[in-house]
């Protein structure tokens, strides 16, 4: 999992929204506890303007880690 999560930063970073988010997704689904593949995974979604999924996601982490600030402000980005 954290191979695909090193992939979804390189997809990141090329600006690859769609394709970072699924192997965020596929991060997740091998390690569902491992908030921080969430929180990459809000990123993405945020970039691709999918404003509720991100929300989704910045909820999840912050049930874990409720200070958690990348969260709060991807939150926050969101609305």
């Amino acid at each position: 999992s954290m191979e695909l999560k090193s992939q979804g930063n390189i997809l990141f970073q090329k600006q690859q929204w769609a394709d970072a988010t699924r192997a965020y997704s596929k991060a997740i689904e091998l390690n569902p506890g491992e908030f921080l593949f969430r929180l990459n995974r809000a990123a993405s979604l945020l970039m691709e303007r999918q404003y509720d999924l991100s929300l989704l996601d910045c909820q999840e982490v912050l049930k874990i880690d409720p200070g958690n600030v990348k969260a709060l402000l991807r939150a926050g980005r969101c609305c």
